[in-house]
């Protein structure tokens, strides 16, 4: 009886610091979402990482950035039917290597495309701006591609190959 009481007290004591630690991680999450984020929590928070930026310059930046994400999705939506259909015909009975080939070059057809589009949608904002301004929106873009970068090596582990 002693034994189960303490047992008892164990799990419950396990149970509250598991969920005290949950929350704890939500609302670093959400912190952190609102550092990021503007004001109005949409996430993108380019008047953050920009100084001095005019409503208009902001109302300029929103239009662009809407334009580039209707510009993007349905790339991105093909993008993902193709390699999806990779994997397929990659992985079927009795694989055409042709067929696989195509797809393949279809995929960075889609990919080159999205990074024109890009590299477009960034000169558009950098004509937006003063020269201030410009310098802090380059080095914040290439901080933001280092993380990037750095967090997808860390998921693939150490020893596997690029």
């Amino acid at each position: 009886m002693k034994n189960l009481k303490l047992v008892l007290l164990f799990v419950a004591v396990t149970a509250f610091s598991l969920n005290s630690f949950s929350q704890n991680q939500n609302q670093q999450r959400m912190n952190r979402g609102e550092k990021m984020g503007n004001q109005n929590g949409s996430g993108f928070g380019i008047e953050n990482r920009i100084p001095d930026l005019t409503d208009t310059q902001k109302e300029k930046i929103k239009a662009e950035r809407t334009k580039q994400m209707k510009e993007m999705l349905p790339l991105r939506n093909e993008l993902n039917e193709k390699q999806a259909h990779l994997k397929t015909i990659s992985t079927a009975e009795k694989a055409e290597i042709g067929q696989i080939n195509k797809t393949i070059d279809e995929i960075g057809a889609i990919k080159t495309t999205m990074m024109k589009k890009r590299a477009q949608h960034k000169q558009n904002i950098r004509v937006l701006l003063t020269e201030d301004q410009r310098v802090m929106f380059d080095m914040n873009s290439s901080k933001k591609n280092k993380k990037h970068r750095k967090g997808h090596m860390q998921s693939r582990g150490a020893d596997c190959p690029r």
